[in-house]
């Protein structure tokens, strides 16, 4: 961890961190200004390298480059000394505001002049994203991290340089050049007015095919025509088919403007409805149109639990009129938001998804955190969020005896404590050795997370339950604010998870929820299909319907896989057989749901330890 000073500068706060290490707001006590200071992720012996490289950056004056100043080394931490800019990345600005096409193309003409002056230079970017183009207040772009990548070549020349999502074909084999930084813009560009870059996938394989093959979504209406054809030009996997360097397709763009697409914020919205219906069958419809406030929505592989969720979105903004900003949209996986974003993407206008909440849970807990943190001592707006491997070195560096298999295990079993709400002194209190050594370490962890304003990913879910069941004007504040709350994947949530949407809705508003007991696979992170077996019990009078025609798989062969797993034991399960067959075999036994349990601490962690 960073000291509060490091030579004359005088540590504010953490800014973020990317590839290449974390960038600090700092201010020099001896001119009383502001500057970014970002310590690099490398080993002594690489210094000179850096220290070398370091004057290339430093050449680079350009009012829409970030200024790089210089490479120093206080107190053995050596870090880089560049301009800090007021404002917000791009990406912030495409999650929240919807922009007119004018101004994106004013944005990047500014974006390609200062990368034709690089280029000119000999300087390629090489990890161009909306992270690294930051606006000030007046909406001046300015281009961070300017040569990086370049700085480090020699430590990561056989590794993949950049980030995948806008990496050209070349750039995946090591190979870049100008064409390289303008794949990226022109990705950048489409992710302006998509809300999601061209090129995704499950895995980095998947992104990468699709990036060979140069296939992605067509851009919709609130692009005009010629800039979709600059943006394909751009993005094209060929790239001797691109433009030649920023100067043409900063000349391609100028041209844009004379044939200017009237704004998006100006187009009459909802002249149309659109039949936000049309493609259900009639489970999904019922389950879409349903006025009850808990709906669950349950289904085998490939019945359209998502589709339904995604189509409950629109029907809520296009038929009941519903506020996009009072819904949330939400999911365990990163690979299952950004699905739910590409097709919500065809639903609706670019004005109401732009305005849609569509995150993972924790997204959800951190605006509560944001709200009332301060309450229990938490600053959510500065705080540094770990990754876990900082967590494990921050447990490391507090007991240095620990073995790694003692510290793997012990971090285990801290995660799925805070995943049940239990704190570190229910583990002290437990009557098995190994739990007690677990809440030790538990408990001074948590203190050193406190004292320094950290949180772990599980801190957020954990500290946003604790609020919301002291608070309840946090509650009220939340239920007014959030009306309705569409949750995917629900076999896939943990007890804490559970608990905090539970109490997002004990004040007013709506759950909707799909999910199927069979497809739980987060066992092992403290999820349990019990949650969505037993949703009655923490969801007053829910209406729980059934999915029963599968769209990925055979008709004979989903029968028979509900066959087998209507027998296994606990199991609610509900299948319709095909209507030829006797009504009789149309409906299997639902088990009576017992009144859920609390999770007991030694049932959910000491069963896999034994016994003193």
């Amino acid at each position: 961890m960073l000291s509060k000073n490091l030579g004359k500068y005088e540590i504010i706060k953490w800014l973020g961190g990317g590839t290449f290490g974390d960038v600090y707001l700092a201010k020099d006590t001896l001119i009383d200004k502001l500057f970014a200071l970002k310590i690099p992720r490398i080993r002594k012996e690489e210094w000179e390298i850096l220290k070398k490289e370091a004057k290339i950056l430093s050449d680079l004056l350009h009012p829409n480059i970030v200024r790089f100043y210089s490479v120093d080394i206080v107190n053995n931490t050596l870090f880089m000394t560049m301009e800090y800019v007021e404002g917000e990345s791009l990406r912030n600005l495409i999650k929240s505001v919807p922009l007119n096409e004018n101004d994106i193309v004013n944005i990047f003409k500014k974006i390609l002049l200062a990368l034709d002056y690089a280029h000119k230079k000999g300087v390629l970017h090489r990890d161009l994203k909306p992270e690294n183009i930051l606006l000030t207040k007046n909406m001046e772009p300015k281009i961070s991290d300017f040569g990086l990548a370049v700085i480090f070549q020699e430590k990561v020349s056989h590794q993949l340089v950049g980030t995948p999502l806008y990496l050209a074909p070349e750039g995946w084999r090591g190979n870049y050049t100008e064409k390289t930084d303008l794949f990226a813009i022109g990705c950048i560009l489409y992710e302006c007015f998509a809300g999601f870059p061209p090129f995704q996938g499950r895995n980095l394989e998947e992104i990468r095919e699709k990036i060979k093959r140069g296939t992605h979504p067509r851009l919709k209406e609130n692009v005009s025509e010629n800039l979709k054809r600059i943006i394909e030009k751009a993005i094209n996997p060929d790239p001797e088919k691109r433009f030649k360097n920023a100067r043409e397709m900063l000349s391609a763009l100028e041209g844009n403007l004379k044939t200017l697409y009237v704004p998006f914020l100006e187009v009459k919205l909802g002249e149309k409805e659109k039949d936000v219906l049309s493609e259900l069958t009639d489970e999904q419809k019922d389950a879409v149109t349903c006025e009850d406030r808990f709906v669950l929505v349950k289904g085998g592989a490939g019945t359209g639990k998502t589709k339904t969720l995604i189509a409950r979105a629109a029907y809520l903004i296009e038929v009941k009129k519903v506020l996009p900003d009072e819904i949330i949209i939400t999911t365990f996986t990163g690979k299952g938001i950004n699905e739910i974003r590409e097709r919500l993407l065809i639903l609706l206008s670019k004005k109401e998804y732009l305005s849609l909440n569509v995150g993972t849970l924790h997204n959800v807990a951190l605006q509560v955190l944001y709200v009332g943190g301060k309450r229990i001592g938490i600053n959510a707006e500065e705080a540094k969020i770990l990754s876990r491997g900082e967590s494990y070195q921050i447990v490391k560096n507090i007991f240095p005896d620990l073995s790694q298999i003692e510290l793997n295990e012990i971090m285990k079993t801290i995660s799925i404590s805070k995943s049940n709400m239990l704190r570190a002194e229910d583990l002290l209190r437990d009557g098995y050795s190994w739990t007690r050594r677990c809440g030790i370490v538990y408990k001074r962890y948590s203190e050193t997370l406190k004292e320094n304003n950290l949180l772990d990913y599980d801190d957020i879910i954990f500290y946003a339950n604790e609020l919301l069941r002291e608070y309840d004007d946090l509650k009220e504040r939340f239920s007014n604010k959030i009306k309705h709350i569409l949750v995917d994947e629900f076999q896939d949530l943990t007890y804490a998870e559970v608990l905090l949407l539970k109490l997002l809705r004990e004040k007013g508003g709506y759950l909707f929820a799909t999910g199927d007991e069979d497809q739980a696979i987060y066992g092992f992170r403290g999820a349990s299909n019990e949650f969505i077996r037993k949703f009655a019990d923490y969801f007053e009078k829910p209406r729980i319907f059934h999915l029963t025609k599968s769209f990925r798989i055979p008709e004979q062969i989903y029968e028979a896989g509900m066959k087998v797993l209507s027998h296994i034991r606990n199991r609610e399960n509900i299948f319709f057989i095909p209507s030829e067959k006797k009504a009789e075999e149309c409906l299997y036994t639902m088990q009576k749901m017992k009144k859920m349990k609390q999770f007991l601490l030694r049932d959910r962690l000491n069963s896999y330890y034994p016994k003193e």
